[in-house]
């Protein structure tokens, strides 16, 4: 009995045994479980961002945001790296909301200085600042074939390159926009070079101000034509200065000696005679340059007047300016404010503003008196000085200005790195930087770059043609088609390529991106005008457009022929707006409304660097080419390429950071980007690391053999040397042995011997 009872206990002790290890399991998966989820749902959000990254690479940007969402939901809002790559996929597709806060973010968690700078450029909290401070100089009395001595003019292509006149050595020499030397142009007719100005062609003009005689130039030097003597008749000069061109090609001339300006055409025939020399408000007593703004209004300064006196482009005056105190050789026109240069630099006063004197401001200062000045696209300075100097100013604060994007990443020859770059200033592109002006790093380990080019030099670029073809269309279509096939007609073969999409009741890409002309026309030949277009299907029809556009590492633009007429700017309109503009693409606008102009696609078009017209209204329609051409030769970005050090044996990589600077001192900035370890490429990879062991397997068995080898070596030198020692023994052995048989052998033969007889 005792026993059973005792059998009864000891069961119910196992049985709470069994039930108390039960539960301890139980809460100990359970705190294991709590413990692994936030883990595993970080490896998630992590191989979301890589996702990201891939698609974003193809530049598929809306399927990727869709990926660092889905990231940053699982991570709690906690992935630096999520934040940051949605940022930078955002600003690429035009959401420009999301891109700041997601940087904005990024900044809180990584205190990144090169987001910091991003937020500042794309999203300033002040109001520009006039203000100018010298950024750099070039010195133009060193002695080698860029020399300039004394310059006195300076003129700016719509490549940002200079053209300066080297009043004291008679000669014109070309440099970059960082004074690199490019060209010289000297000629035996031309002496003591003074005033300068390009034409549209790019064709060079050229004062002399001792010989009294204008002069133009091909780019290459040749000379055209001069034109003038010394006088005080028609096409005669008295020291002629400063010259200008306006947008009809047509040459103004300042006659120094003369008091007036003399008007010419391309061609060199004179036109007219703008006042003449006297002290009276109408006239000019020695004036020394003249500037023309868009509406061909003429401005001349006559500092010995004291004043900027305008005038029509027929000759007749208009009013003056007054000017600050102090002696004055040189002013600009730019944004529609005057910038006056002597020793100080001033800004003042509207071209609306010429009747009334004008509140001058000082927003700089030279080292020496400013004999010439320019600006070019970015919003740069160049001031000349009798010093040989060419000093170099831009805005204040211009680095919060200054950005480096990267276009497109190619790893597909890994670890070779292909980074397609833009460097931009005031949203323009930065022409003329050399390898020497880029620093690479990676993971803080500096690469000098295998190479760098310019894409500017080539001269193929790609046209999206977006086509509205709605009934409303139907009486444009003789207009609309003519146009279309001279713009085809237009296209460089092998060289510019173009794509057609036309948009009504829907969205339709007749043609993708193609060389042939004839497939383009036949496209042409197929639009059937029907249905009604809508801004939604316009908006549609952009997107594609852009979107295509960017599979193509080249130059490229949009042409939009429409009717439609937009009322507001919706959210959708400013996405598109950044999106073209953040990713090089300007939009030009053939408007076919007989009314007004649209506010709305005017903006669109100058917002991307594009162009708006009028189609019944501007004759200059019909040139389209031409403008596209000329605006995407301004674009410029550069192909710069590496070997990527990380992939020597750094296996627990996966993301490889970049920091990229561009620019000369005094004009440079950095970005951080990053990549992610291609598989196959990298040595994170499976087959990079099969490839390493087996190299280092191969190493270990060559060394073992090796080893061996030796050891094999050594062991047939000790047996031959036992050989030898053997051998030598045995011969030694040999020799004593006849010793003892000498005698035996003699008594045998005395016993031999003793027989015979």
């Amino acid at each position: 009995m005792k026993n059973l009872q005792l059998t009864e206990r000891s069961h119910k002790i196992c049985l709470l045994h069994s039930l108390f290890c039960l539960l301890f399991s139980v809460g100990s998966a359970n705190l294991l479980y709590s413990k692994e989820i936030p883990h595993i749902k970080k490896i998630q959000a992590e191989n979301l961002v890589k996702e990201g990254f891939s698609l974003y690479s193809e530049c598929r940007y809306k399927d990727a945001l869709i990926c660092y969402k889905k990231a940053l939901s699982l991570s709690g809002g906690g992935l630096a790296s999520a934040w940051y790559w949605q940022g930078q996929t955002a600003f690429k597709y035009g959401l420009m909301d999301i891109a700041h806060s997601s940087f904005k973010r990024y900044v809180e968690l990584a205190n990144s200085p090169s987001t910091l700078h991003k937020l500042r450029v794309y999203w300033p909290d002040t109001e520009d600042n006039l203000n100018f401070t010298k950024l750099l100089e070039i010195k133009g009395d060193i002695k080698d074939v860029g020399r300039f001595i004394a310059p006195a003019g300076i003129a700016i292509d719509r490549f940002d390159n200079l053209y300066i006149t080297g009043f004291g050595n008679d000669c014109i020499v070309k440099l970059s926009p960082f004074g690199r030397f490019i060209s010289k142009i000297t000629n035996k007719e031309l002496k003591a070079p003074f005033g300068i100005a390009l034409d549209k062609n790019g064709n060079i003009w050229v004062s002399s101000i001792t010989q009294h005689k204008i002069f133009k130039f091909l780019k290459n030097g040749e000379l055209l034509l001069k034109v003038g003597k010394k006088g005080k008749g028609k096409s005669q000069f008295l020291g002629p200065k400063g010259i200008a061109i306006d947008n009809s090609s047509n040459i103004y001339v300042v006659d120094s000696g003369n008091g007036r300006i003399q008007k010419f055409t391309e061609n060199g025939k004179f036109l007219l005679e703008i006042a003449s020399i006297g002290r009276t408000e109408e006239k000019l007593f020695s004036p020394s340059c003249v500037a023309i703004n868009d509406d061909g209004r003429v401005f001349v300064l006559d500092s010995k007047n004291s004043a900027i006196k305008s005038f029509d482009c027929c000759g007749n005056y208009l009013g003056k300016i007054g000017l600050p105190d102090g002696e004055f050789q040189n002013f600009c026109l730019k944004d529609s404010s005057f910038y006056l240069f002597g020793k100080k630099m001033y800004v003042g006063g509207r071209e609306e503003g010429t009747k009334e004197n004008i509140k001058w401001r000082e927003v700089g200062e030279s080292s020496h008196e400013s004999i010439a000045a320019s600006f070019n696209r970015y919003g740069v300075l160049y001031l000349a000085n009798s010093s040989s100097v060419i000093e170099v100013f831009g805005p204040e604060k211009i680095s919060d200005k200054i950005d480096v994007q990267m276009m497109k990443l190619d790893l597909g020859h890994y670890p070779i790195v292909l980074c397609h770059l833009a460097f931009k200033c005031n949203g323009k592109d930065v022409l003329g930087l050399s390898s020497e002006d880029f620093v690479v790093s990676e993971e803080n380990r500096r690469i000098f770059p295998l190479g760098v080019s310019e894409l500017r030099e080539r001269k193929g670029f790609s046209v999206s043609l977006v086509v509205e073809d709605s009934s409303e269309m139907k009486e444009n279509e003789a207009v609309l088609k003519k146009c279309l096939f001279s713009l085809i007609d237009s296209l460089k073969g092998g060289l510019q390529a173009g794509s057609l999409i036309t948009f009504s009741g829907d969205n339709k890409t007749i043609s993708k991106f193609t060389l042939n002309k004839t497939e383009l026309r036949s496209g042409i030949e197929k639009i059937k005008f029907s249905e009604q277009a809508s801004p939604k299907t316009l908006y549609s029809s952009l997107d594609i457009a852009i979107t295509e556009s960017l599979e193509i590492v080249a130059k490229k633009a949009i042409i939009v022929f429409t009717s439609i007429n937009l009322e507001k700017e919706d959210a959708e309109l400013k996405r598109l707006i950044h999106y073209a503009k953040n990713n090089n693409i300007p939009i030009f606008i053939a408007c076919f409304r007989k009314k007004g102009e649209n506010r709305i696609l005017s903006r669109l078009a100058e917002e991307t660097n594009g162009k708006y017209f009028k189609v019944f209204q501007q004759k200059d329609f019909y040139n389209l080419h031409n403008f596209v051409d000329e605006q995407v030769g301004c674009q410029n970005s550069y192909l710069l390429y590496y070997k990527s050090p990380i992939s020597d044996l750094m296996w627990d990589k996966d993301w490889v950071n970049i920091k990229i600077s561009a620019g000369p001192i005094g004009f440079s900035c950095s970005s951080n980007f990053s990549y992610l370890i291609p598989e196959g490429g990298g040595a994170k990879s499976g087959l990079a690391r099969e490839l390493l062991e087996s190299e280092l397997g191969k190493q270990k068995a060559k060394e073992r053999a090796e080893y061996l080898k030796k050891i094999e070596e050594r062991r047939k030198e000790s047996e031959e040397i036992l050989k030898k020692q053997k051998e030598e023994k045995h011969k030694e052995e040999k020799k004593e042995e006849p010793k003892e048989e000498e005698e035996p052998k003699e008594e045998k033969h005395k016993e031999e011997k003793h027989k015979g007889r």
